[in-house]
Formats: C-alpha cells, sequence, structure tokens
C-alpha cells in the first residue's frame, strides 16, 4: 500500500476494510473477511480471529544504525501522515520507521478495535530491512 488518498468502492469498503464517512483516520474499520491465505506471500490470520494477524514486511527509508536491531522486536504503532493512518515500528533510539506490509490496512483497523502488535527486525541487506509483525496483545473483550 502507498501513502497516498484511498480509493472507496461503491459499497463503503476501503481496501477491505468496512468504512463509513469522514476521512480515512476517523472511519469506523473492521478486519477484512477474506484475508491473505498463509503462505502466498501476504500474511495470515488464527481461525476466526481476523485480527491474530502475522505478516511479513520493509521499513520504509530504515535509519542509520538499524543493523543493530536486528532480531530485536518494537512495538507497532499508527502515525497519520497526510490524513491517513500508517504502521511504524516505534524504537527510542531509531524513532519511528515506517512499515509497508501487505496486510497494512486490516492491521491498522485491528488497532483501532484494541489490538496491540509488534515488529521483529528479521533480515537486514544493504538497504532493505525485513521486518515481521504479528500480534502481540487482543483487544479486551
Amino acid at each position: 500500500m502507498s501513502v497516498g488518498v484511498a480509493s472507496e468502492r461503491s459499497d463503503g469498503t476501503v481496501g477491505g476494510i468496512s468504512a463509513t464517512g469522514g476521512n480515512r483516520s476517523s472511519r469506523s474499520r473492521t478486519p477484512s473477511s477474506n484475508p491473505a491465505p498463509v503462505g502466498t506471500g501476504g500474511g495470515g490470520t488464527g481461525a476466526g480471529d481476523p485480527c491474530a494477524i502475522v505478516d511479513t514486511g520493509t521499513l520504509r527509508s530504515p535509519p542509520p544504525g538499524i543493523q543493530q536491531a536486528l532480531g530485536h522486536t518494537f512495538p507497532v504503532k499508527l502515525e497519520a501522515v497526510g490524513g491517513l493512518d500508517v504502521l511504524v515500528m516505534s524504537a527510542r533510539t531509531l524513532g519511528a520507521v515506517r512499515i509497508d506490509c501487505p496486510r497494512e490496512e486490516d492491521i491498522i483497523a485491528c488497532i483501532h478495535l484494541g489490538n496491540r502488535y509488534e515488529a521483529t527486525v528479521q533480515r537486514v541487506q544493504g538497504g532493505a530491512v525485513v521486518v515481521g509483525v504479528r500480534r502481540s496483545g487482543a483487544a479486551a473483550p
């Protein structure tokens, strides 16, 4: 997903997320009912829980020193960019680093529902940084 104008379909969904009124950051969202199957390059979910997401993504503009973060896990937060919510890996020593991943919109919706996520730096090759994103805490019932 690229940051920019989200296209809204005639059925009131934006990228697989239900939406009603307002801008994307203030919409009421629910996770996609058709999650990407595990093992197809996208993320997966736990059986029956659309927010038990496990996904792989990349860091956009990784900061210097990211190599020292290899194997470390950091909280995933939301940050408003141009009126849209985006995922960021939040590290005190590295700052907030933007995460791009296939299930980004579903993860954003689940964070709005009260779920928490974390990102683990899995691989650093030159300027490319791969992170694993997974839920670290479920929303309260």
